[in-house]
């Protein structure tokens, strides 16, 4: 990923998105809603920051993220899970 990118996505979030679900750990880090193994793409609208606990939070519960929007299914359109993330009061972002 671009550095450049990955400072905009940093910048735009401004926090872990998940920061007022628990207490966040470690640096922030651009998380793919839809993963490189499944065609997603180093892009501003596949990308949101979270806290390197809460991007293995995410990793490890993927039916409790999808529902919040930050992982993406087969079939998924990333708008839908920008949907599901404002939604869930996660951002105001919309793409």
């Amino acid at each position: 990923m671009r550095p450049a990118l990955r400072a905009f996505i940093l910048r735009r979030d401004g926090r872990c998105l998940l920061a007022g679900r628990g207490g966040c750990a470690g640096p922030l880090e651009a998380h793919h809603i839809r993963k490189r193994s499944q065609g997603g793409r180093d892009e501003e609208r596949n990308l949101v920051a979270l806290c390197a606990l809460h991007n293995t939070w995410v990793e490890d519960h993927p039916a409790a993220a999808w529902e919040l929007g930050l992982v993406a299914r087969a079939g998924d359109r990333l708008a839908d899970c920008w949907h599901r993330m404002r939604s869930a009061g996660l951002t105001s972002w919309d793409y």
